[in-house]
């Protein structure tokens, strides 16, 4: 071999390290990007049903309130909770809708409860 065919070898050689380090490099970042995306949607999951959680508890406090003594500020408390209820809801359904499914015959039954008072 002559010294221009072992720098051609050379550079082909490298040129098919390069190539591989990058397809491997590449490989791994799309693997941690998908971690990063499944751990994104469980933390949105994990905050969106804190707030359901929430909420549903305010609705309850504020109903007490009103059911003892028939205050304007409760009623606002109770129809504000309705309202962030839903929109959560709405939240969780469109990251996770196998969760919000679990949920929904529940949540459908609050809001008919929570509308009649």
């Amino acid at each position: 071999m002559t010294i221009k065919q072992k720098n051609i070898a050379s550079l082909v050689a490298t040129i098919a390290v390069i190539g591989i380090v990058w397809l491997q490099s590449f490989v791994s970042i799309n693997s941690i990007d998908n971690s990063y995306k499944e751990t994104l949607k469980s933390a949105n999951s994990t905050s969106y049903l804190k707030s359901v959680l929430i909420n549903g508890l305010l609705f309850n406090s504020s109903s007490a309130v009103q059911f003892i003594n028939s205050d304007e500020k409760s009623k606002k408390t109770m129809n504000k909770a309705v309202s962030n209820l839903k929109v959560y809801i709405s939240k969780l359904n469109n990251t996770d809708a196998n969760i919000a499914s679990s949920l929904m015959s529940k949540y459908q039954n609050f809001i008919t409860v929570a509308t009649e008072l």
